[in-house]
């Protein structure tokens, strides 16, 4: 059985919130155990309310349309074995090979008591492939789709992790 996808209520508090920090204004860069140790992972899944659930094959992917334009799926992003910040890339495909989004930043995460580093909300863009980029989105709502992210510490460990998925629309209103 799917795990459903996030009340709107709870939609709304998570593009509110998504670049909001835990209470701590200016993050620490975050040493997370020697890589000789704790082999570099990556976990990706969702925060539905304030817990953290992984992804499992097949779960829900929350598609919101952003308070200024745009569609966006805002999965949780777990490191431990790696130097933060790191550069990652993500990318957003559906099971037919069209590229939904994809993004190549340098990010902060933080520590969390579990010895888990995260970030709790990333933002990858979900909209139709160029020459298609303004058309509506919603014949991609219940279609399967592989999130994937690589991320690359500043000395030089990486990880990759991917969930394949179903996108589900989550309107905010």
């Amino acid at each position: 059985m799917r795990r459903r996808a996030a009340p709107p209520i709870t939609a709304v508090i998570a593009l509110l919130t998504a670049h909001c920090g835990d209470g701590d204004s200016h993050p620490q860069p975050v040493v997370m155990h020697d890589a000789a140790v704790v082999p570099a992972q990556i976990q990706l899944g969702y925060y539905y309310s304030t817990t953290y659930d992984p992804f499992q094959a097949g779960d829900d992917c929350p598609i919101f349309y952003g308070l200024q334009g745009g569609s966006w799926t805002m999965p949780a992003v777990r490191i431990r074995g790696l130097i933060s910040p790191g550069r990652f890339n993500a990318s957003l495909i559906t099971e037919a090979g069209e590229m939904l989004g994809a993004i190549n930043q340098r990010q902060t995460f933080n520590t969390q008591t579990d010895g888990w580093a995260e970030i709790k909300r990333l933002p990858i863009p979900a909209h139709h492939a160029p020459p298609n980029d303004d058309a509506p989105i919603d014949d991609l709502f219940n279609q399967r789709a592989t999130l994937s992210m690589s991320i690359t510490d500043e000395e030089g460990h990486s990880a990759s992790a991917s969930a394949d998925v179903v996108l589900v629309d989550n309107p905010i209103l």
